[in-house]
């Protein structure tokens, strides 16, 4: 549980940071491949996301009280930021499965 914790903030301190590098998308990927493997449903990842974007949101809307403009460019490139790890972390999740239940037809049907 400690190392979950550890990847998680480790998550959060990366979030949004240089997202157009390479390494940035790397690492969504790795997440996607490693949900994959461990058996994590999609829906358990994309609920537990939403509550941690809504957990995130409540505290830049608390520390921007009263600062409407702020507040809307933050949320607004949070939103973008979030959607982008997601889609990356989704598709990935998608491939690997697929990817994985063509080699065990393969594999079923002696084609290996």
């Amino acid at each position: 549980m400690a190392r979950l914790k550890g990847t998680q903030r480790q998550y959060l301190l990366s979030l949004g940071l240089s997202a157009d590098c390479v390494e940035y998308a790397e690492g969504r990927l790795r997440i996607g491949l490693t949900h994959e493997r461990v058996g994590l449903k999609q829906k358990w990842y994309l609920g537990a996301y939403h509550k941690l974007f809504e957990l995130i949101l409540q505290r830049i809307a608390d520390r921007y009280l009263g600062d409407e403009r702020r507040l809307s460019s933050l949320t607004h490139t949070l939103n973008k930021i979030v959607t982008f790890d997601e889609i990356i972390v989704v598709e990935t999740y998608f491939h690997a499965t697929m990817q994985r239940l063509e080699e065990s037809l393969r594999w079923t049907t002696g084609a290996h």
